[in-house]
């Protein structure tokens, strides 16, 4: 199928086999509303997990933004990490994206604001003991913008310090 399609089958794939953090007492909900079968919880008891210490580290303020956004797609936590993505782009170079003018998660909040949300839970996640397990196809800004290699600097500064390196 076209690319967008394959991209959001293993996104969406990663983000079921994956597990949540509910009987952590993390507040962890990969999906807090789902309008179409009303299924607010996602493996919660991680019984149903193909990758059980794995999680899919949305932060859980982005996803009540992003769901109840009227996005023209159907967004699912599976999509949970396009916002940070375009969090991390330089919109000095992209001043009239859409994702600044329009979405109300961009609206409410500064980039380093979504940024620091994603950054956080992240590192609450790895600190008790967990995977880490992310995908979007908004990588595709690695390639297309002229300072892809920022932006990936900048990706690698989310992610715990053990894990983060500098590309070049």
């Amino acid at each position: 199928g076209p690319h967008k399609t394959g991209s959001t089958s293993v996104q969406s794939n990663l983000w079921k086999w994956s597990t949540s953090l509910d009987n952590q007492n993390d507040n962890h909900l990969n999906f807090v509303t789902d309008t179409t079968n009303n299924n607010n919880r996602h493996n919660a008891n991680n019984s149903n997990s193909v990758l059980p210490n794995w999680v899919w580290p949305v932060p859980p303020h982005i996803v009540q933004i992003e769901s109840s956004d009227p996005h023209p797609w159907k967004w699912t936590p599976a999509k949970g990490f396009y916002p940070l993505i375009e969090a991390l782009r330089n919109y000095t170079i992209y001043p009239n994206a859409k994702s600044l003018l329009t979405r109300s998660l961009f609206v409410k909040y500064e980039q380093h604001q979504i940024v620091g949300m994603y950054t956080d839970y992240i590192h609450r996640v790895w600190n008790n003991g967990y995977d880490i397990i992310m995908g979007t196809e908004a990588t595709d800004f690695l390639v297309i913008d002229s300072d892809g290699v920022e932006i990936l600097n900048r990706l690698a500064n989310v992610l715990p310090t053990s894990t983060a390196a500098t590309a070049s």
